[in-house]
């Protein structure tokens, strides 16, 4: 007889309408005050884009509404009612742990966005209070396809880009940062760095200069040095590819504009006389498994 205990304490969507009904109430109070410099709408630039519409379609407000715009987090408000509108309100997440006649210990996620550390840390103590007596500890992620994609996301290293899930943990992200002597700690308290991402960490042998390195001219992942050499590097993770992915990764026109920006790295850093070159990592997660592939001098300078 297996034995269950199912974890039900992630996100409720109950929360998300109270959060939607003071959007919308600013706005609408602001919409009566517009003239006013007080008013938050009245602080709206060129670059600001809105529409609030009634239920019967009626305009209670509008501003560059047919400008085209990056939606960021702005999105989290339709997916939000998708989410109302699909499950309910009520709904919750749930992660499940089995445990089978060999006392293997099984867990099972269903996408719960919210198992960060300090939830982590109640699902163990509640397990430690259950189990007597653990095996080994198996994982399914299994619940959400390897090839799933989602519309807008990039290969960045900034944590909006990071892969998806069924079973995540701090939202699939390592936060981390060096000490005075060069030692890779976690950048949070209450998660302890883990040994796995460490060793992956200090197996790319780079030391980070700066990450998301952003000019005019665009964006580069990572910006390190690696022995004697400065180092622009693109990194791209990839669900269900395998390793030689990487060699194709890189667009021409991505090639050129990461060109432009490392000039311009060199220029405003007086750094010319270094030796430099462009790598790319590519994270590919297949079957549970990380697969990386680091490329050395995957390209050169493009014009």
């Amino acid at each position: 007889m297996n034995r269950s205990l199912k974890h039900s304490e992630g996100m409720c969507l109950r929360p998300i309408l109270a959060v939607l009904a003071a959007v919308i109430g600013l706005l609408t109070l602001g919409s009566a005050h517009a003239r006013k410099a007080s008013s938050p709408l009245a602080r709206l630039s060129s670059k600001d884009s809105i529409l609030v519409a009634k239920e019967d379609g009626r305009i209670l407000y509008r501003k560059n509404e047919a400008e085209k715009r990056t939606p960021a987090s702005a999105l989290k408000i339709l997916t939000g009612l998708a989410a109302i509108h699909h499950f309910g309100e009520s709904y919750r997440f749930q992660t499940s742990f089995y445990q089978d006649n060999d006392h293997n210990l099984k867990v099972k996620g269903y996408g719960d966005p919210l198992l960060v550390s300090e939830v982590w840390r109640e699902i163990g103590d509640a397990l430690a209070a259950r189990v007597v007596d653990c095996g080994l500890i198996v994982v399914d992620d299994t619940y959400f396809s390897e090839e799933i994609v989602i519309p807008g996301v990039g290969s960045s290293t900034n944590p909006y880009d990071a892969p998806t899930g069924a079973l995540c943990a701090n939202f699939n992200t390592v936060f981390f940062k060096r000490d005075k002597a060069g030692r890779i700690l976690s950048a949070e308290r209450q998660t302890p760095i883990t040994p796995l991402a460490l060793k992956e960490i200090k197996r790319l042998g780079y030391r980070c200069i700066t990450r998301n390195y952003r000019c005019p001219l665009g964006e580069i992942d990572l910006i390190a040095k690696e022995r004697d050499s400065l180092v622009f590097v693109e990194i791209k993770t990839r669900r269900g590819r395998t390793t030689g992915y990487a060699k194709e990764a890189i667009t021409s026109r991505k090639r050129r504009q990461m060109s432009k920006v490392a000039l311009a790295y060199m220029k405003s850093n007086n750094c010319w006389d270094v030796k430099s070159r462009f790598d790319v990592v590519v994270i590919s997660l297949k079957g549970g498994k990380k697969e990386i592939e680091v490329i050395q001098n995957a390209f050169d300078l493009a014009y």
